[in-house]
């Protein structure tokens, strides 16, 4: 649960945050992981569709473009 991975793992079937610093919890996550081909192939399954259906080209794109204009509107008041 830290930067943006929140938005990347917003759906539980796509991967499991862990809280910082719990290394015990993490642990957990990994060897239930490790022990489960199941877990691991459908987990994997929806987090490449998640993946393919929310992070786009044309979204990261548009972000782009999107930080890139607000950039230049904030330098240019800051010069103005």
């Amino acid at each position: 649960r830290v930067g943006g991975v929140p938005e990347l793992l917003s759906d539980s079937d796509v991967g499991e945050l862990i809280e910082p610093d719990s290394p015990d919890q993490l642990a957990e996550a990994i060897l239930s992981s490790a022990q489960d081909a199941k877990l691991r192939q459908r987990v994997g399954a929806a987090a490449a569709k998640h993946v393919r259906e929310h992070f786009t080209l044309e979204r990261a794109t548009n972000e782009t473009i999107r930080v890139i204009m607000g950039q230049s509107s904030l330098y240019q008041r800051r010069q103005g």
